[in-house]
């Protein structure tokens, strides 16, 4: 739902010409956070769950940072830092889900949701990068990395939604 409102949202804010890129800011900080509030519970170890905090803490702290002093500094950062921190967030979950003795992993919601959540950065990492350095690319070029970002979008939701349909399992 987040995610249609915000599309929405920078939609009509793109038809009438007004510059949308603030609804992507905020889009990205209430991502990662959610995103990290959900980690934190799958973890058990009180220092997981701090560092997590701090992460949090710290990625808020520079979003806003980044905001003020201008848009074009923050959209070259903002992105990428959360396409990071969550992608080491998604590996720590993936070495927890692996020690972990969760059996039953095709009707496990949590292994679902750190699947989608882990291929989706793991894709997208080359649309993001791409984003922040301008190489002068072939169109060819980005036109498939922006594909590769399409097709990341629908698998994240595909494994999300097989995710919701396991917790009938749980």
């Amino acid at each position: 739902m987040l995610t249609i409102g915000t599309e929405i949202i920078a939609f009509l804010m793109l038809y009438f010409h007004a510059n949308n890129l603030i609804i992507y800011h905020l889009y990205s900080v209430i991502e990662f956070t959610l995103l990290s509030m959900i980690y934190y519970y799958l973890v058990e170890k009180a220092i997981y769950k701090k560092l997590i905090i701090i992460g949090i803490i710290l990625f808020v702290s520079t979003s806003i940072v980044l905001h003020i002093l201008g848009i074009e500094t923050f959209d070259k950062m903002d992105a990428n830092v959360a396409l990071l921190e969550c992608f080491i967030l998604g590996s720590f979950a993936t070495v927890f889900l692996m020690t972990k003795r969760i059996g039953g992993i095709t009707t496990n919601a949590v292994f679902w949701f750190n699947t989608a959540i882990l291929l989706y950065f793991a894709i997208t990492i080359p649309y993001y990068f791409v984003r922040i350095v301008d190489l002068h690319l072939s169109l060819e070029f980005v036109e498939v990395v922006s594909l590769a970002n399409l097709v990341a979008n629908i698998l994240q939701s595909l494994l999300l939604a097989n995710a919701v349909r396991c917790l009938k399992y749980q």
